[in-house]
């Protein structure tokens, strides 16, 4: 059949009216399965209406942002693991030494709020706990400690050594994997108890350098403040 250039054009247009509505109707399906976080249907859905449009920005940049949000999903999902892990392991450790594994309470990392009473303690200790986390959550659990505590807060906090500087980071080697790390140096630490240094008790730094490369291999700052004096 031979289509005269009026036919070809109308037929054209249906075809592309039919094309349009086709993509339309796919990023329909696409956004709703993203906003009720279906991200395994969106990003099919996407792909579809890309395949309809190709040189349309639109599917390729929320598949982008899918991909993003799978990735960090599975990096919380780690970290879940890795904290579990490290609470099963606390537990078995302290079955060994007698001790039982009541002595331990699990917070919730989203409320970020300790279990007890104003002034409930006169001593509290912050042993390599307080580095294993955002700085920004540190602090709220240091607003906490300063809380419960009327006395003297302790706390050992990792310092920068050769290969990593005062930053915070996803540990990717097998020793805590998974899970985060923020390094410290004195205006971090001041930052984090909201103090000067010359306000602690006892402030020192401790290093350790492999006797073979004169590198150091780790440092630990150790840190004493009386509670009243954070966020002084």
């Amino acid at each position: 059949m031979i289509l005269s250039g009026l036919d070809a054009k109308n037929a054209a247009a249906a075809a592309e009216k039919a094309r349009n509505e086709k993509y339309n109707t796919l990023i329909s399906a696409a956004d709703a399965a993203f906003s009720s976080k279906d991200y395994s249907k969106a990003k099919n859905k996407y792909e579809e209406a890309q395949s309809v449009k190709s040189k349309e920005p639109y599917p390729q940049t929320k598949i982008d942002e899918i991909k993003s949000i799978l990735a960090d999903l599975a990096n919380k999902e780690k970290e879940l693991q890795a904290s579990n892990n490290a609470i099963q392991q606390a537990k078995r450790n302290a079955s060994v030494r007698g001790l039982s594994s009541d002595r331990f309470i699990e917070l919730d990392a989203d409320e970020q709020k300790l279990p007890f009473d104003n002034d409930h303690f006169d001593f509290v200790v912050a042993e390599s706990c307080l580095d294993s986390m955002p700085l920004d959550v540190a602090k709220n659990y240091i607003s906490e400690l300063k809380r419960v505590c009327s006395g003297v807060i302790y706390a050992s906090l990792i310092g920068p050594d050769e290969s990593m500087g005062s930053n915070e980071f996803e540990v990717q080697t097998l020793h805590e994997f998974g899970t985060y790390q923020t390094v410290f140096n004195k205006e971090k630490i001041a930052s984090l108890f909201g103090s000067n240094i010359s306000n602690f008790s006892y402030f020192a730094s401790i290093s350790c350098m492999d006797v073979q490369s004169k590198k150091i291999g780790s440092k630990r700052f150790h840190c004493v403040i009386e509670s009243e004096k954070i966020y002084g």
